[in-house]
């Protein structure tokens, strides 16, 4: 744990994906497949390659989901539950990015359902609060977006002072 933590808030990614894919442990212990699972999931993140991208995706999905397994076997862990829920729903919304509108719909109610989650685990879990607003960011930008596009199709008059607004 320690040195996986350590090597974590380095940076050191490679070297702690590296150090829990050998650890035997690793497979039956909760708060390390969730390391293995962020740190996998930040790989993911800063892969040049969209390819090794969404492998890296889908393997902390994986991994993320037998970390779920592994914490509902203890009962007194709120807040790792927590953090993995909040970190399964990261890895969802990621996922979502690559989908096409309706599935990527999907996914993203799928995410916010485990951040929620996470939040009834633990209502003060910063993992929980970060990926909720994280989530939220990015669908009201979207409506934004979405939004912007449509005024720009019409013209959007001031009638004050007869002036396009856009």
């Amino acid at each position: 744990h320690d040195q996986a933590n350590a090597l974590y808030s380095d940076g050191r990614l490679a070297d702690v994906y590296e150090l829990l894919n050998q650890n035997p442990s690793t497979k039956k212990d909760a708060q390390l497949l969730f390391r293995l699972a962020q740190t996998t999931h930040k790989m993911s993140l800063t892969a040049p390659q969209p390819e090794r991208r969404r492998v890296l995706n889908d393997e902390a999905l994986l991994i993320v989901m037998k970390a779920a397994e592994e914490a509902g076997k203890v009962s007194d862990n709120k807040s790792d539950r927590a953090d993995i829920l909040a970190l399964y729903g990261t890895v969802i919304q990621h996922r979502a990015h690559r989908k096409q509108e309706g599935e990527r719909k999907q996914l993203m109610a799928l995410a916010q359902e485990h951040m929620v989650a996470a939040l009834r685990e633990d209502a003060v879990n910063f993992h929980g609060n970060s990926a909720l607003a994280d989530l939220h960011y990015e669908m009201a930008q979207e409506r934004t977006e979405l939004g912007r596009k449509s005024l720009v199709g019409i013209a959007i008059w001031d009638r004050t002072n007869n002036n396009k607004l856009c």
